[in-house]
């Protein structure tokens, strides 16, 4: 019998796919859990078969359509989980836990950086969110600043439960390919570019550190085509190795000598936490989101160039260090169904 609901739609990359392998991992033998999954999420293929899937289509339409097919799936008296920021739009369980973690529901900054179609699609999930938050029994978020946030764009209290699968990276050592690291897609708040224009700076003066980037041509072919014409201008070492698998990452990680995260908007940072779980010195943004889970090797103004070139050129080496014992999904599932 059904008694748990993992809704999970729009999660198949990055940051949410990060978060959601290891709540799939801790629940793939259980068989009163329904798995509402996006159809474009792969699962590791080392895995049996989750008991109860369905798949919802990458699409509006495709998440309405989920949302009519719930009532025939469950009863009323599960409690779900709804891990994609946006709770259940047409079923309304008997117990319903809201994980917001899209930073872009929950704030006005950057919005204008978007494409057209972005901002739409963004304008019709906050009104999503906003009409639909009545009915969210328990609202849970990673860091002290989303929990800010939500209290301040939302008028909703929530619990801090930061969790992540960081316990399998090691610390062995191989050859370091890289000075510096840089793990995120090619968001405008990313900040790739004024990232890129510290490398700039620094050939200017003479110094040529190796950056490594994981920027995915495909799907940011303006952004990578112009890295690749300031590498050629300036002489600078920066790489683009694409989208990698999360083993890839975590050889990236032993790889190379340090991480650097300028990244103007985050809603946990899970890069940050990975770099020091195996050690390696993080110099990063001067911001909320990264004071909340690290204590960084280097900081400097994400919207400064030179800010960051200073940071770079002036580095120690310096190991970073979590401020705070971070929990696996194991105990952030007991939190959710068994606290609330």
């Amino acid at each position: 019998m059904i008694n748990k609901v993992i809704y999970a739609p729009n999660m198949h990359q990055g940051g949410g796919r990060a978060l959601l392998i290891p709540v799939l991992n801790v629940l793939k033998g259980c068989d009163d859990v329904l798995f509402i999954l996006d159809e474009r999420l792969v699962l590791p293929s080392v895995w049996p078969e989750l008991t109860h899937v369905k798949r919802v289509a990458a699409s509006l339409r495709g998440r309405f359509q989920a949302e009519l097919q719930l009532q025939q799936w469950v009863k009323k008296d599960v409690h779900m989980l709804c891990m994609a920021s946006l709770p259940s739009l047409l079923f309304y369980p008997k117990n319903m836990t809201l994980l917001i973690h899209n930073r872009y529901l929950v704030g006005e900054e950057y919005l204008n950086t978007l494409k057209l179609k972005v901002r739409v699609r963004l304008a019709v999930e906050r009104m999503w969110l906003r009409i639909r938050l009545s009915k969210v029994h328990h609202i849970v978020v990673q860091t002290p600043s989303m929990q800010c946030l939500v209290a301040h764009y939302l008028q909703r209290d929530s619990v801090v439960f930061p969790f992540a699968d960081v316990a399998m990276l090691g610390s062995d050592m191989v050859e370091k390919k890289y000075d510096f690291l840089y793990v995120a897609s090619g968001e405008a708040h990313k900040n790739h570019r004024t990232l890129v224009e510290a490398w700039v700076i620094l050939a200017q003066k003479g110094t040529f550190p190796t950056l490594c980037l994981t920027l995915k041509e495909s799907l940011f072919p303006e952004l990578v085509m112009w890295v690749k014409e300031k590498v050629q201008q300036y002489h600078l070492h920066i790489c683009c190795v694409g989208e990698l698998s999360q083993q890839g990452v975590q050889q990236l990680y032993r790889q190379s000598r340090s991480l650097i995260y300028p990244s103007k908007l985050e809603s946990f940072g899970l890069p940050l936490l990975e770099a020091v779980s195996v050690g390696l010195p993080v110099l990063a943004a001067d911001l909320a989101y990264v004071h909340d889970v690290i204590q960084p090797s280097a900081l400097f103004d994400a919207g400064s160039a030179s800010s960051i070139a200073n940071a770079v050129q002036h580095f120690k080496g310096e190991p970073a260090k979590m401020v705070h014992d971070i929990a696996d999904a194991a105990a952030f599932l007991k939190h959710v169904f068994e606290s609330s």
